[in-house]
């Protein structure tokens, strides 16, 4: 299933990533770079997930968006739901992006052998 790869690579990514923290870390400081890590990847979580917002209700009147919220989106045009939709397909294409930049910015981090 593309679930389960999916899940798999997540873990994998999620693993590797807490394993590159920690490895850089004092053994006395492991505790903080911990719970720094899982305050990074929350706050990365709620800011996607405000974001995604942001983008989809952009461009889309408030009446329609009450209904969909509300579940009453069965009575709406697909004229209607069109903005939402194409903005609910971009919202990932924009936060693949930032991703790569992000990742394009790790990239430039020294190596962890110059460290020690």
């Amino acid at each position: 299933m593309a679930t389960d790869a999916y899940l798999k690579h997540r873990v994998g990514c999620t693993l590797a990533s807490a394993a590159a923290i920690m490895a850089f870390v004092p053994a006395n400081r492991r505790w903080m770079a911990g719970a720094a890590r899982m305050l990074l990847t929350n706050a990365g979580a709620v800011l996607s997930i405000a974001f995604v917002l942001a983008v989809v209700t952009s461009a889309v009147p408030k009446a329609v968006l009450v209904k969909i919220f509300s579940g009453l989106a069965s009575g709406l045009s697909n004229a209607q739901l069109a903005p939402f939709i194409e903005h609910m397909q971009l919202a990932p294409w924009v936060l693949a992006a930032v991703s790569l930049v992000g990742a394009g910015i790790s990239l430039l981090r020294p190596s962890h052998d110059a460290h020690r």
